[in-house]
């Protein structure tokens, strides 16, 4: 991306971050020409193999492959060809066990990630992440940015974790408003979070619950919203 032209020096193009090696494969229009890519002679339709890899670690976020075309009247071009990674998100408090990714959802530039077995004992917006005394209360991520660099925007815990609580078991966005499942609170009767973005500031909403709970019925496993329309499976 963009299309190519003549005119055009620099392309764009995402692969999954979990791409370890490319292979770029470039043809010449016409029979006379001849090209290099990072400097090696490449032959035309062949496929040329690139690694992502940078010192070892990975992902590397980018990774630029020069392609060098010289025509039959000598006259040369360079493009230049940029493989970005597709983001790549961990928790801002990776521990062992968390399962983090355990539901995500996206609506515009913000990511909601899910990792319903968080141990923090945090309550409410941006808590203590390092706590770790309330095994599997569950906490949701919310990240924003855009063209593949996300930053954390917040860090959600209910007013009331709860010991295997499973908040963001699962979690729905509908552009500032944000439900989370927490299917093992009350003895696993459940509950559903509502939260509610202004600005850059998330608040508690509401705490939502069966009409009539009983244990074990997981209110809560299932979240869904559009526009002022909840939905919540037990």
């Amino acid at each position: 991306s963009p299309s190519f032209t003549s005119a055009n020096g620099i392309y764009r193009a995402n692969v999954p971050c979990d791409t370890r090696n490319l292979a770029v494969v470039a043809t010449a229009s016409h029979p006379d020409a001849t090209f290099t890519i990072n400097g090696y002679a490449a032959s035309s339709g062949s496929p040329f193999a690139v690694s992502i890899y940078d010192s070892g670690s990975f992902p590397n976020p980018l990774l630029a492959v020069e392609i060098v075309v010289t025509a039959a009247s000598g006259k040369t071009q360079t493009t230049i060809v940029q493989f970005a990674t597709s983001t790549y998100l961990k928790a801002s408090n990776t521990e062992k066990e968390d399962i983090y990714g355990v539901s995500v959802d996206v609506a515009g530039d913000t990511i909601v990630v899910g990792a319903k077995f968080e141990d923090s004992g945090a309550t409410g917006i941006n808590g203590d992440q390092a706590d770790n005394t309330v095994h599997g209360s569950g906490a949701v991520y919310v990240l924003t940015g855009k063209e593949g660099i996300q930053t954390q925007q917040a860090y959600l815990k209910p007013t009331n974790a709860q010991l295997y609580g499973s908040f963001g078991g699962d979690v729905a966005l509908d552009g500032n408003r944000l439900v989370v499942g927490a299917r093992g609170h009350e003895d696993a009767a459940g509950a559903a979070f509502v939260f509610l973005r202004q600005g850059t500031q998330w608040t508690q909403e509401a705490e939502l619950k069966a009409s009539n709970p009983g244990e074990l019925d997981i209110f809560g496993q299932a979240v869904a919203i559009s526009g002022d329309t909840i939905v919540v499976g037990a």
